[in-house]
């Protein structure tokens, strides 16, 4: 029985000898291969000079892969226990390389709560890309900012020259069909810093490109001093455009708490001015005509006022004249008519409130002053279509030049 102890004690400090070589140690439940003071539960230590890297753990998977196949090496699990806030929970993350293909093997992370299934979080391909954005950022903060994801340059700005925080690239391709080719889309997002007399100035910018694997293109400019541009990089107001605004809804608010919902009235305080620039004759007919260049843009639904003062001569006192105007189909229109009847009398027309047609039946005006003659259009139209309103005028005669509207005659709407 001693000799088979003897044997047996010899046997295990044979392989504790093979196991356990010079300056490996285990102590007190700490595994320490490379040095005899493991400081962790396991410590791996292997002192190389230079810039000589030296294997250290290696988990490896001889397996060899075929068509079809792929062979994962053993995966690194770190486990632990978090609370939840009632009760104690498990959390484990796994990082796993996966060789997908040769050319672009991924390293996988996973992460596991309380024992349930394995959720893909991240991966990074053989070009150090990460393949997926960053999904759990999570912390437990009341109102409390929190730092989740940093891209810090920490180098020194001078005098010369000022320092750009690194970018977040975006990169993409789109098909052109005019030439039947895939073409790269990017965009890249930054810090982009400038000196200032007081403070530096910082701004987020946002910039595009087309063709390129390199954003040129500026867009977007976000100021430290609040202040936006868009197609600028000087933004001077909390607000700066170089280009064209749209409101597709809604219309602009104003100071006053005044909402403008178009340009051409319906919404607003102000009026619009538009100023006759050249004389506009009549023909040889009794019928309306068109008064050109005394018109308006209006869009359906909306209501609007208006008011012009026509300036006209007539040829002969005995020419009188009618005033009125045309434009898209009406929901409603009241309107009335003042012109001269003599040199110290004018006349009214009324007689076409509320209709719904244009060119209503007025009285002709059978006396005029052939000179220095004013009429006054003036009433409230709400169109059913969008299209333009214009203004209109017809002779008492059938004579060509009979009426004559002259250069500065007004009209004003909104």
């Amino acid at each position: 029985m001693k000799k088979k102890s003897l044997v047996l004690a010899m046997m295990l400090c044979a392989i504790a000898t093979q196991v356990f070589a010079a300056g490996d140690m285990l102590i007190d439940g700490k595994l320490g291969v490379g040095t005899t003071a493991p400081s962790a539960s396991a410590e791996i230590r292997k002192d190389a000079t230079g810039e000589t890297i030296t294997d250290g753990l290696i988990l490896k998977n001889n397996t060899a892969a075929t068509s079809g196949t792929r062979q994962y090496a053993p995966s690194i699990n770190l486990f632990g226990h978090g609370w939840t806030g009632s009760a104690d929970q498990t959390v484990e993350w796994r990082i796993v390389n996966d060789p997908t293909t040769w050319n672009n093997p991924t390293l996988r992370f996973f992460l596991r709560r309380a024992g349930g299934s394995w959720e893909p979080v991240q991966s990074m391909d053989s070009a150090g890309q990460f393949e997926s954005p960053v999904r759990y950022a999570y912390y437990d903060a009341r109102e409390t900012e929190q730092e989740a994801f940093s891209l810090g340059n920490d180098a020194d700005a001078t005098a010369s020259y000022d320092q750009f925080s690194p970018y977040i690239f975006f990169k993409g391709k789109g098909w052109k069909s005019s030439d039947s080719s895939s073409r790269y889309l990017c965009w890249n997002v930054f810090l982009s810093a400038a000196a200032g007399s007081a403070n530096p100035v910082g701004s987020l910018v946002f910039k595009y490109g087309v063709d390129t694997q390199t954003p040129t293109t500026e867009l977007l400019r976000l100021s430290s001093n609040g202040n936006v541009g868009i197609g600028t990089t000087a933004p001077a107001q909390k607000l700066s455009v170089a280009g064209t605004i749209e409101s597709t809804t809604g219309g602009f608010k104003f100071p006053d708490g005044t909402t403008q919902t178009t340009a051409a009235g319906g919404g607003g305080s102000y009026r619009n001015l538009v100023v006759l620039g050249s004389d506009v004759a009549s023909t040889a007919s009794t019928s309306f005509q068109d008064i050109t260049g005394m018109s308006f843009a209006v869009t359906a639904g909306q209501t609007y006022r208006f008011e012009a003062l026509i300036r006209y001569t007539c040829s002969a006192t005995t020419i009188g004249s009618r005033w009125s105007l045309n434009g898209p189909a009406l929901t409603s229109l009241a309107y009335r008519t003042e012109a001269a009847l003599s040199g110290t009398m004018g006349t009214d027309n009324t007689s076409v409130d509320y209709a719904t047609t244009y060119n209503g039946t007025a009285t002709n005006l059978n006396s005029a002053e052939t000179g220095g003659n004013i009429a006054v259009i003036k009433g409230v139209i709400t169109p059913s279509a969008s299209g333009t309103v214009i203004l209109r005028f017809a002779p008492e005669t059938a004579t060509a030049n009979g009426i004559v509207v002259k250069t500065g005659s007004t009209l004003e709407y909104w």
